[in-house]
């Protein structure tokens, strides 16, 4: 079977808006594939969980079933905003999070490299991930999400920085 991922302006055909894309991330299988794609096994603890009164709120909050480890998704419908890199680390404070999974239809290159920045200056252990929401056509009438993981924690780099004698 041949797959095609199609352009940018596919998804937002797929999911009619975030209420949409959201409902359809809450599902065990969906949640799996992201997982897969990021290489943990979530499982859903809340969604639409606030920070405060009157604050922000997190998508979705899961636990890495392999770790025990609190693993927080923001959900974008579209492209990624700038506004929402706050709310996540905010979360990952409040939650002592082990990771931050940004999922959006339309991510940057502004945005991997910022991903890919943080990565590389948080000595905490603090993993995040830039992962993009595609449609892929499975044949001429069946198409399906595809995770594409754009940016992540390079866990070899920090491993081997932790072995150095300082």
């Amino acid at each position: 079977m041949n797959t095609e991922i199609l352009n940018r302006d596919y998804p937002a055909q797929f999911w009619a808006d975030f209420t949409e894309m959201k409902a359809w991330l809450s599902k065990d299988d969906s949640l799996g594939s992201l997982g897969k794609a990021v290489g943990m096994s979530l499982e859903l603890i809340s969604q639409e969980y606030y920070l405060g009164p009157k604050s922000s709120r997190l998508d979705f909050v899961c636990k890495n079933r392999d770790t025990s480890q609190i693993v927080i998704i923001k959900n974008q419908y579209g492209a990624l905003c700038d506004a929402d890199l706050g709310v996540v680390i905010r979360g990952a404070a409040g939650l002592n999070a082990s990771a931050v999974i940004w999922l959006a239809m339309d991510v940057g290159e502004d945005y991997v490299e910022t991903v890919h920045w943080l990565n590389e200056h948080n000595a905490s252990g603090l993993g995040f991930y830039a992962v993009q929401a595609n449609i892929v056509n499975l044949g001429s009438t069946y198409f399906a999400p595809h995770m594409q993981v754009l940016a992540k924690p390079n866990r070899w780099k920090r491993s081997a920085l932790h072995l150095l004698p300082i």
